[in-house]
C-alpha cells in the first residue's frame, strides 16, 4: 500500500502495542512536518510514503517548480517558511525556527519530522501506527534508524551505522527546538527508539 517501500527490513521492528482498536484505513494520528524549496524532483516519493497519515504540513521558501501545487494534490497544508528564519536574501539558515513554526500549525496528537527528500518504509509507516495509536503510558519521543540510498539501491552497510535522529515525538511534550543547523525539539519525557527505518537518498 506504499508505493517503493517493499525493501525488507534489516532488523526487527520494536512494536508498541496499542490497547486501542483502530482499523489500517484509519489515518495516524500524526502531523507530518516538512520543510521544502523547489523539491519537485523528489517530493512525490516523500509524500507516497506517508499518504496514511492524518494531516501533513509543509513550510516553504518560495518554491517555483510546482512543489506547492505537489503538497496540495496529496491533501496538504502550505505555509510560508518565518523571515525569522531566513537571511536577508530569502535563504533559509535557521531551521530550529522553522521547524518549532511548523509545530505550532500541527492539529494531530504526534508530529514526525521528515524532509521532502527522504521516504518511509512500509514497516516503519506499521510501527508509527502502533505507537500513534497507543496509550499515554509510552514514551514521548522516539529516535528512528535510517538508512542511505544510493542509486536507488539501499546501503546495507556505512561507517556511521547505526545512525538513529529524533524524529517523532507527541505534541504537547515539546517546547520548542534548539539548535541552527542540527536542530533537535525540546522534548520532556521517557524516549523510545524504533529500528525500522527510513530512507535518505
Amino acid at each position: 500500500p506504499y508505493p517503493g517501500n517493499n525493501t525488507p527490513p534489516l532488523t526487527t521492528p520494536l512494536i508498541v502495542k496499542s490497547r486501542h482498536t483502530w482499523a489500517m484505513n484509519e489515518p495516524i494520528p500524526c502531523t507530518v512536518a516538512m520543510l521544502t524549496f523547489n523539491s519537485s524532483a523528489t517530493l512525490p516519493k516523500a509524500l507516497q510514503s506517508i499518504e496514511g497519515f492524518a494531516e501533513l504540513v509543509v513550510a516553504d521558501g518560495g518554491s517555483t517548480d510546482g512543489t506547492r501545487e505537489i503538497v496540495e494534490r496529496f491533501g496538504g497544508r502550505v505555509v510560508d517558511q518565518p523571515r525569522a528564519s531566513q537571511d536577508s536574501s530569502g535563504r533559509l539558515v535557521n531551521y530550529g525556527v522553522a521547524r518549532d513554526h511548523l509545530r505550532r500549525f500541527a492539529t494531530q496528537l504526534w508530529l514526525l519530522q521528515l524532509d521532502s527528500d527522504e521516504y518511509l518504509t512500509a514497516e516503519l509507516v506499521d510501527d508509527l501506527r502502533g505507537v500513534c495509536v497507543s496509550d499515554e503510558s509510552g514514551p514521548n519521543n522516539f529516535t528512528i534508524q535510517a538508512r542511505y540510498e544510493v542509486d536507488e539501491e539501499i546501503v546495507d552497510c556505512a561507517t556511521n551505522y547505526p545512525m538513529s535522529h529524533l524524529r517523532l515525538y507527541r505534541v504537547s511534550a515539546c517546547a520548542g527546538y534548539r539548535g541552527v543547523t542540527d536542530e533537535e525539539p525540546c522534548v520532556t519525557g521517557p524516549q523510545g527508539e524504533l529500528t525500522s527505518w527510513f530512507v535518505i537518498p
